[in-house]
């Protein structure tokens, strides 16, 4: 059942962070650009990360990301992230969110070889995933979610702005709403020291300090 609300973690999920836990297993890189490709034509954002072996405390530094995606050698994929900030999952589990081909099945695969082009398991994404939008409603949240790169379809300009309009079905509406950086930062519990918060308050007068050593200073009584 973990298994299955950390695929539903992943849908909701709108910036993923691609954890790079090995240097040396095989095709490493080939499979970091295989999940920028997959995040980006779903819609979502993805910033890469070089950790090395993975602690909660790595991983509290960075609160806007949603989720993590671990790539690292079969050993090391599978571990319970109970204990993290944010959930972390395996290139396979992110395909079964973000790929709408994508199935689960009775194997569960922690190599990413296997996902990549010309592995066993691999399954490509709809040609058209990237210019179609999909929606859906969270099992965990309850509300709307979409899939696909809204910024495909917003006319000439090629963009759609923060809560417009899209037409869906029959004649009915719904809103596709982007989260800009402005509105990430306002979500943001802090967001760097204020000039201004100390109001007029007027600096403190300098005053004589000690004089002496440390031994003895001049206002200490013999």
């Amino acid at each position: 059942m973990r298994r299955h609300f950390l695929v539903e973690k992943a849908k909701d999920a709108s910036i993923i962070g691609i954890l790079v836990g090995t240097l040396g297993v095989r095709n490493y890189l080939q499979a970091i650009g295989h999940l920028r490709d997959l995040i980006r034509k779903a819609g979502r954002k993805s910033y890469t990360l070089a950790v090395g072996k993975l602690n909660v405390a790595k991983l509290a530094n960075f609160q806007e990301i949603d989720i993590y995606v671990y790539v690292a050698c079969p050993e090391n994929s599978f571990f319970d992230s109970k204990e993290f900030y944010r959930p972390v999952v395996t290139p396979y589990e992110l395909e079964v969110a973000l790929n709408p081909n994508r199935k689960w099945g009775t194997g569960f695969f922690t190599n990413f070889n296997d996902i990549l082009p010309g592995g066993p398991a691999y399954v490509a994404v709809p040609e058209d995933m990237e210019n179609t939008l999909n929606y859906d409603i969270s099992l965990i949240s309850g509300k709307l979610r979409t899939f696909g790169n809204e910024s495909e379809l917003g006319g000439e300009a090629g963009v759609i702005d923060n809560e417009a309009l899209v037409k869906r079905e029959a004649g009915t509406v719904l809103v596709a709403r982007t989260v800009g950086a402005g509105e990430m930062l306002v979500q943001r519990s802090w967001q760097g020291l204020d000039p201004g918060s100390g109001g007029h308050t007027s600096p403190s007068k300098l005053k004589s300090g000690r004089s002496g050593i440390a031994m003895r200073y001049t206002n200490e009584e013999e």
